[in-house]
């Protein structure tokens, strides 16, 4: 059994997951932050694949950038399998 918490700037979520990382039970609870987050702000990818080529200088060739650097795969449970994933780190080391 794994446990996790994402707190992130509109809510706090945690769940309960199994091995396999199949959540069992999740709760969320908003927080007094304004409501959307960076992971929600589509322009900030733009900004980021700018900022991206101009540290390249050229020096290496990329892919196109938009298929590149892109919005997690995982949308809003990112970060909470993220946490489930340091969850199950911390349980292998015992």
């Amino acid at each position: 059994m794994l446990g996790g918490i994402e707190a992130g700037g509109t809510k706090f979520v945690c769940a309960v997951a199994d091995e396999d990382f199949n959540i069992i039970d999740r709760v969320s609870f908003p927080t007094t932050i304004p409501s959307e987050t960076c992971s929600t702000q589509d322009h900030l990818l733009h900004s980021i694949r700018s900022q991206f080529e101009k540290l390249l200088s050229g020096y290496v060739s990329t892919p196109d950038l938009t298929s590149y650097i892109v919005s997690p795969g995982l949308k809003g449970d990112a970060g909470i399998v993220g946490a489930l994933l340091l969850a199950e780190k911390v349980k292998q080391r015992k």
